[in-house]
């Protein structure tokens, strides 16, 4: 037991009524601080870019019998029209640049209360600092017998489509990648394989000898600012799977809103899939019957796994 206690007591609703009244003072007084702020920023700005100009003028108008003091006053004039500028693109760097760190130590403070310094700089790098996410990602599959293979195997068309929208105020020059299950190669057939790869209106050449190496594709691309048409991403692929078994088809970046549809199956076959991480299991996938999930938001690194089964099987089990 403590040497003593305090009782609960109510704040006195006219003691509440202040401290809230306080607090809207306080940040109204903030606010008119930063304008105050940002208008003699700018506004100092403005006057070296009319004085600046000024001078300018003056060398070309007054000054032309006098090189001397036409000379000085010009580069006087450009000089400070430099210095405005370099003024600018600071101030909007240096406002970008506080805004991201204020950002990050403020969650790093938080997170370090209940977690540990080295998993905050993974949240970082796999959430925070991505730039960019997949807007409305729609898998289609498509299972297909093929003698080639053997027993055990089959073919998995798989076409994804997805927009990838930026998450920051300007443009951003990121690197569209796409991986296949290399592991699983048979070099005499081509497989697997991309069949096609659309960027926007841009066909990509998947016979250029950069476009895919070791099963992986990757180009770059500048994705308009945040609120803009994003781009829009198409590809269409061939992969080999073992039948029953499964496949895993993982996030590279943020993803927002999960489509998938069966296009194409066996009838002595069963498709079902789980997210992992978003308790979604066991979902028995029908043929053109999509799953939809506008609202669901997967992570890097998270998955879907499809599991394919012959129903007989199933029925076993």
């Amino acid at each position: 037991m403590s040497d003593y206690s305090v009782p609960d007591v109510d704040m006195a609703p006219a003691e509440s009524a202040r401290m809230q009244v306080d607090n809207a003072s306080t940040e109204t007084n903030r606010r008119a601080a930063y304008r105050l702020i940002q208008f003699r920023h700018w506004a100092t700005i403005a006057i070296m870019v009319t004085g600046g100009s000024a001078a300018i003028v003056m060398a070309h108008v007054y000054f032309v019998s006098a090189p001397l003091e036409h000379d000085l006053l010009r580069d006087f004039g450009i000089a400070v029209l430099v210095a405005a500028l370099g003024a600018i693109l600071y101030e909007n760097y240096a406002r970008s640049r506080f805004e991201h760190l204020l950002l990050t130590s403020f969650l790093g403070a938080v997170v370090s209360d209940w977690s540990r310094p080295d998993i905050w700089d993974v949240v970082k790098a796999q959430v925070i600092e991505k730039p960019v996410i997949r807007d409305h990602l729609r898998l289609g599959i498509e299972l297909v017998s093929d003698p080639r293979l053997g027993s055990g195997k089959m073919l998995l068309k798989m076409r994804v489509r997805y927009s990838l929208n930026s998450l920051r105020t300007r443009p951003q020059a990121v690197t569209v990648r796409h991986f296949l299950d290399a592991h699983l190669q048979i070099k005499q057939h081509n497989l697997p394989r991309f069949d096609s790869i659309k960027i926007d209106d841009r066909e990509i050449d998947l016979t250029a000898t950069q476009a895919i190496k070791h099963g992986k594709f990757a180009t770059q691309v500048t994705v308009p600012q945040k609120g803009a048409r994003g781009v829009e991403v198409l590809s269409d692929r061939t992969e080999i799977a073992y039948v029953p078994g499964n496949h895993c088809f993982t996030m590279n970046e943020i993803t927002k809103g999960v489509e998938v549809c069966l296009d194409g199956i066996p009838e002595n076959m069963r498709v079902s899939m789980t997210i992992r991480s978003a308790e979604l299991e066991q979902i028995k996938l029908k043929m053109h019957v999509p799953f939809k999930n506008e609202n669901l938001v997967l992570l890097p690194g998270q998955f879907i796994e499809f599991f394919f089964q012959y129903k007989e099987e199933q029925m076993a089990a």
